[in-house]
This record gives C-alpha cells, structure tokens and sequence, in this order.
C-alpha cells in the first residue's frame, strides 16, 4: 500500500542500522511472465529482474518521496544513503568493511559515482544465445547511472 511505502522511505532516512538493502531479482523468462488466458488464471511468475538498476531504483524511490514530502531532502544523506546500501547489512552480517571502503579513512577509497545521463532500462534483455528474454523491473523508464571510481 502507499502507506507501507511511505513507511519504508522513513524507515531509510531515519538511519537506524536495523533497516538495510537488500534485493531478490528474478529474473523469470518472458513466457513464464504471461497469463494462461485458455484457463482464465493469472498464474504468471511473480518475480521481477532489477539486478542492473537496483541502486538507481532505490534513489528513484527517495527521490519520489521527496518530490511528495514524505520525506525531506535535508534527511537524504549520502551518510544515510551508504548506510542504507552498503554499510548496516555488512554489519547485520558480521563482514568485515575493508578500509579501501571506509567513509572516514584516508586511504585510497572505491566508490560509485550516481550521475542523472538519461540511462533508461532496456524493455527486455535476451541471452547470448536468444532462447531466454527477461523484462527489467520499470522498463523503458529512466533512471540513476553508476559507475566505479576511485577516489
């Protein structure tokens, strides 16, 4: 429900370690997606492929919510961002965080970098050998690129 996504959005940019990131992306081929219209029942594969853009996806989302003021732009940190994807599920986990990851270190850092280039997710992707095609979770929408740098 709405309510339940705005929820979610708070429960990012409130910053509590107890909320972290995590996605499922399944990628069900295209036949599996479709309805079986002969017996009348919708019993299509129920998961979504998100895996190229779930970063960008979950800046989409704050995004919305702020646009919508259900959260602030003030409360969108990159603090709470990187806590959010990265660093509370390391630490829910009990992973290590090399230092070439570390916020606060000043040693050589690994980052992405989160530009607005017009990238938009592909209405389908199809394997090397074209016998299974996926549909994108939001296909055909723009959203976030990355890429790797070193800081």
């Amino acid at each position: 429900t709405l309510a339940d996504r705005i929820a979610l959005l708070q429960a990012v940019v409130d910053g509590s370690s107890k909320f972290f990131f995590g996605s499922d992306s399944a990628p069900h081929p295209i036949e599996n997606k479709k309805t079986n219209k002969e017996s009348g029942r919708g019993d299509c594969a129920a998961g979504v492929f998100s895996m190229g853009w779930t970063t960008g996806l979950v800046l989409d989302a704050l995004e919305i919510g702020t646009h919508h003021g259900w959260i602030t732009k003030e409360q969108t940190t990159r603090e709470v961002i990187e806590g959010f994807l990265s660093l509370y599920g390391r630490d829910f986990y009990r992973i290590p965080t090399s230092s070439s990851l570390s916020v606060n270190s000043e040693s050589p850092k690994i980052r992405i970098r989160l530009e607005r280039q017009g990238q938009t997710i592909p209405r389908s992707i199809t394997s090397s050998d074209g016998k299974i095609e996926v549909v994108p979770f939001r296909r055909g929408e723009k959203t976030w690129s990355l890429c790797w740098i070193d800081c």
